[in-house]
């Protein structure tokens, strides 16, 4: 979404082309077109628009180099009434390489079942999937030598149309097969039917669960696998990013059999609510968060990968910090409260100066949005966004503001409509009502928004977001300390589900996630060394080890962690465990286990923010470092290697 109207006053750089807005256009009249030309210049996803005639001239355009000339006319065509203009910046000779022109994409939908675990229910839905088929061996012969199925795995999102940089870029090198399948609750994969209103029964999310979704995965890979006679001895290899890297994880470590390898791209895996690795290193993320803040300002170097430790006026991160801890100071009084509140130009200061509570909640929150920031940065159209803010902000420093005055400028520049009237809204939200009594609500039936599956799969199975996370509020970072309280947590989760809520039980593979991983190997770790979410991700060797060392896995029981109450259930997950490693006792990837030689690998994206290999805006994007690229496919290298062993292994079994 477009942040400002500045955007507007001179046409915005593109990989090939440059999108300009006629004169006198209305910025909130032609943002979606706007958008729609920025997405147009990526043929990932163009190639998917239009009639087939569009998509083929654009295709053979791309094929023969002719790119730019044709992008002109495919969106002129494909959007006539775009008042805006596509023009061309650079010949076609100069035009990089596309990743993507055709890969014979095609969507279907599975007869999948309602509950992989429960054969008395007999209900089943549509799951939808992609197959590309364009850079897969023609033969059987051919595929058994030398192809790979990348499975790649939708998010608590719409699976949307196939454009994965990671994918796409090394598909053909592979020779891959590539299959992309929706996550059961999200876009079109509703396993149960929805309300007139777009509602469903929150006792309706019981079938929700990551155990499930790996069942989902390994069914329509084996359909796919029938439905193309694919030889067994071709290997899959499957791949996510952010909660889809995790799953990605999950997916290797629960069915190796099936799954020869994982690509878990950005995959915060110790970041599980209700374990000790939550409680411990949450505050990682806001570290990094602070690291991004000074690396992406531009303020110290040249080097968007340099970590900055310097807390001085001087740079992004020390001004944010010194403007946090000026308002938790003042905050402790009612005077300094209304002082807070000028300085911001709050709507309604009573919301502010009322308690200690809601200085605190408002300390936060005009801080908060730097996540986002910092996960996205390099993601359009935030590309640029944590430089401009963080200019704002150290010019009203350098000009003699106070740091929170200077941060309540920055705040004002971001927030600001334009309109005479403008003020900050800030509403102080209570904690303090309490739930309704299950008595009154045991018979209800409570109807959630089909938006609300990923808190409920945070509620139920500990998947997490930042607004969960603990924050000590060191030096490190700028924002304020934070308990995150397994007690409010579940309080809110109750509040919503009510009766219907399960009680939180992460999984087993979750909880054990890092002995598992050296026991079963065969998992590409990557992120963006700038990316918050990597805070809970693994960048070495030691990493993983060292969480295993510390049993950071085990769930937090009776005061467990400051006043937390013994709040989650446990399962049989040592027991799992245990029966788990045993079935595969004598596959090469325990055997290696064994020895010492668990295989791992890990790559990490220097200067990068979240989701480097899996977003759809990182093809060619303006000032993306060639070495992203390169990594991509070494990541994708290392895992096709891990995954030859399923080739290997399978030969030799029906040669005997």
């Amino acid at each position: 979404m477009l942040q400002h109207g500045q955007l507007w006053e001179k046409p915005l750089q593109l990989p090939e082309c440059q999108a300009a807005a006629p004169a006198g256009s209305n910025i909130m009249s032609t943002t979606f077109l706007y958008q729609t030309l920025d997405v147009c210049v990526y043929v990932s996803y163009v190639a998917y628009m239009g009639t087939p005639s569009l998509k083929q001239r654009l295709v053979s355009a791309a094929n023969t180099d002719r790119l730019c000339t044709a992008m002109t006319g495919y969106c002129t065509h494909a959007f006539p009434s775009s008042r805006l203009q596509l023009q061309s910046t650079s010949s076609d000779a100069d035009a990089p390489l596309v990743p993507v022109l055709d890969y014979s994409c095609v969507q279907s939908s599975f007869e999948q079942q309602l509950d992989h675990f429960n054969s008395s229910e007999r209900r089943s839905w549509q799951q939808v999937y992609w197959v590309c088929d364009d850079a897969f061996p023609k033969t059987a012969q051919e595929q058994e030598e030398s192809g790979v199925i990348y499975v790649f795995l939708g998010n608590e999102s719409p699976l949307g149309t196939p454009r994965q940089p990671i994918v796409f870029e090394n598909a053909r090198r592979h020779r891959a097969l590539v299959v992309l399948v929706e996550h059961r609750y999200y876009g079109a994969s509703i396993p149960v039917p929805l309300s007139e209103d777009n509602t469903l029964a929150a006792a309706d999310l019981q079938w929700l669960t990551m155990q499930q979704v790996i069942e989902d995965t390994a069914a329509v890979l084996r359909h796919v696998r029938a439905d193309r006679s694919i030889p067994a001895a071709v290997p899959a290899v499957v791949l996510g990013g952010s909660y889809g890297g995790q799953l990605a994880a999950y997916h290797r470590l629960v069915k190796p059999a099936a799954f020869a390898a994982a690509v878990a791209a950005s995959a915060p895996v110790t970041f599980v609510v209700g374990t000790q690795m939550w409680a411990d290193t949450g505050d990682r993320y806001f570290s990094i968060t602070a690291d991004s803040a000074d690396a992406n300002s531009g303020a110290h170097s040249s080097d968007s990968g340099a970590r900055s430790s310097d807390s001085s006026s001087s740079s992004c991160k020390g001004v944010l910090r010194a403007a946090v801890d000026q308002i938790g100071q003042l905050i402790k009084s009612p005077a300094g409260r209304r002082e807070v509140a000028a300085a911001f130009y709050v709507c309604q200061p009573a919301q502010l100066t009322a308690s200690l509570a809601a200085g605190q909640q408002f300390q936060w929150e005009v801080v908060e949005d730097f996540q986002w920031y910092a996960m996205s940065n390099n993601q359009p159209s935030n590309i640029g966004l944590m430089r401009e803010y963080c200019g704002v902000l150290l010019a009203a420093g350098s000009a003699g503001a106070d740091p929170m005055t200077a941060l309540a400028e920055m705040t004002r520049y971001i927030k600001d409509d334009g309109s005479d009237d403008w003020c900050y809204d800030f509403t102080y939200s209570s904690a303090e009502d309490s739930p309704q009594q299950a008595a009154d609500t045991a018979q209800k039936q409570v109807m959630v928004d089909v938006e609300a599956a990923y808190y409920y799969q945070c509620c139920t199975q500990g998947a997490v977001h930042g607004g969960i996370l603990h924050s000590r509020g060191t030096a490190a970072t700028f924002m304020p300390a934070k308990n995150a309280s397994l007690t409010d947590f579940l309080q809110g989760c109750w509040q919503q589900f009510m009766a219907d809520l399960p009680q939180l039980q992460p999984p087993w593979f979750m909880r054990d996630v890092a002995r598992l991983s050296l026991e079963v190997g065969g998992l590409v770790f990557t992120g963006g060394s700038l990316d918050p979410w990597q805070g809970g991700a693994w960048a070495s060797l030691e990493d993983v080890q060292a969480t295993a060392a510390s049993g950071g896995g085990r769930l937090i029981t009776r005061k467990g962690h400051d006043d937390d109450d013994e709040a989650i259930s446990s399962d049989a997950g040592t027991q799992q465990r245990s029966e788990h490693v045993a079935q595969y006792a004598g596959s090469a990837a325990a055997a290696g286990a064994a020895s010492g030689q668990a295989r791992l690998a890990f790559v990490v994206y220097e200067g990068a923010s979240h989701c480097t290999d899996t977003h759809t805006y990182t093809w060619n994007q303006p000032g993306q470092p060639p070495a992203w690229k390169q990594q991509r496919a070494q990541a994708m290298d290392y895992a096709v290697q891990f995954a030859q062993q399923h080739r290997l292994r399978v030969r030799r079994s029906t040669a005997g």
